[in-house]
């Protein structure tokens, strides 16, 4: 009996129990009225053969007797038969009938009416909440995220809205989805297109000079090399933008393992040794060798990589790059800290948007994808990566990591 979580059902059903206990009553009633009338009805003929009698000499015991007995005959019957009283309506129930049958029609009539009056209201009201209901699911097909659905606490009826209502914001959800797939392929589009379109410009620039002095081998063998970078620029980019896109995607599995950090940070600073080097910048390791992290090894040394040469940039000759690291019961921490010129306030917020370059950064190496790409690897496997900084005392960058007791 689930219809009878539905409240208008509910209704519906106490309208009809208590249409049966009015009809009831008023069955009852129309019983005691039909005995009312029929006591009244035998005492008005037994006062008419009564005064019948008397005014014919009967003596009064004998019309008492006559009156009160219940014997039966068949004398009786044959002259009644022979009166004509046993056929047909007895003269004195002619009219009580009539009223009765009246007072019967009436109280049909009655309850008939109230009985469909019920229905039509309980009909009129349903249909009421369906068209409520049909106009909502309209305004949601017609993307009115506000269009909503009119609520029942329980029912069938309930569960189908409720139902609709669901339908309705996966439908929306998806679509926004859609939307903002959409919106970001057309970025990621005018991001590659506008990043490739500086190293093309120079490498057509480098091809028109070795063709116009080809016969001069130190040009040729300098603007080659210089092509030569240009082409590896465009690839690290394309290659960036790939990822980027795969991680937004969910494209990339994160296969997790246990690391130790010095391992991570050694395998992320390792290509940056001969540059620091060359340019007189040292990288201090601290932290428990020992100490591991459950994590995908190359995707993380790749994220630690991109925020060590992020400091690297942009610290001076004879700089220090910090990594550190420790671990708490709840959360890992790998900190990469430089003594750099510091992060603007106004800048903070920014640094992790893809190509943002604050006005500090004109002069640094890079194109602005490190940071979102170690940010996007980190919330990958669950970890966060936050940054705090204050001008002129260089800027602490946190891998935060939960730590998750199984691979």
């Amino acid at each position: 009996m689930t219809f009878w979580r539905d409240r208008p059902a509910r209704r519906f059903c106490f309208f009809l129990f208590a249409f049966a206990l009015a009809l009831l009553g008023a069955l009852s009633a129309l019983a005691l009225f039909q005995a009312g009338e029929e006591r009244a009805m035998l005492r008005r003929h037994d006062e008419a053969v009564a005064a019948s009698l008397l005014a014919q000499g009967v003596a009064q015991d004998v019309v008492a007797v006559a009156l009160t007995s219940e014997a039966g005959g068949g004398a009786g019957r044959a002259l009644l038969q022979r009166q004509g009283l046993l056929d047909g309506w007895h003269p004195a129930m002619r009219g009580a009938w009539g009223a009765r049958m009246l007072g019967v029609l009436a109280a049909w009539g009655a309850l008939s009416a109230a009985l469909l009056l019920g229905a039509f209201l309980f009909l009129e009201r349903r249909e009421r909440a369906y068209d409520l209901a049909a106009d909502a699911l309209e305004r949601l097909a017609q993307g009115e995220a506000d269009a909503g659905l009119p609520g029942e606490q329980e029912g069938a009826y309930s569960r189908l809205l409720s139902c609709a209502a669901r339908l309705a914001a996966m439908l929306r959800s998806r679509g926004e989805s859609e939307h903002e797939g959409r919106v970001f392929l057309r970025n990621m589009i005018s991001d590659i297109a506008h990043q490739l379109r500086t190293p093309l410009a120079a490498m057509s620039m480098y091809q028109e000079i070795i063709a116009a002095e080809a016969d001069c081998e130190q040009t040729v063998l300098r603007f080659s090399g210089k092509m030569a970078d240009a082409l590896g620029r465009m690839e690290r980019l394309v290659e960036s933008f790939i990822r980027l896109a795969r991680l937004d995607a969910g494209g990339i599995v994160f296969e997790r393992e246990r690391c130790e950090i010095a391992e991570l940070v050694n395998m992320a600073a390792g290509e940056l040794t001969t540059r620091m080097q060359r340019e007189g910048k040292t990288l201090t390791l601290e932290g428990e060798p020992e100490l591991e992290l459950l994590c995908d090894r190359a995707l993380t040394a790749e994220a630690i990589g991109n925020v060590i040469k992020n400091a690297v940039d942009h610290t001076g000759r004879g700089g220090v790059i910090r990594v550190s690291w420790s671990a708490s019961p709840l959360l890992t921490r790998i900190t990469v800290e430089d003594d750099g010129p510091g992060i603007a306030p106004e800048d903070i917020h920014h640094i992790f948007k893809r190509f943002y370059r604050g006005p500090a950064a004109s002069g640094a190496r890079g194109v602005g994808l490190g940071l979102p790409l170690a940010l996007a690897i980190a919330k990958g496997q669950g970890g966060t990566l936050g940054v705090s900084s204050a001008v002129g005392h260089g800027a602490a960058f946190t891998f935060s990591f939960p730590n998750l007791t199984k691979p």
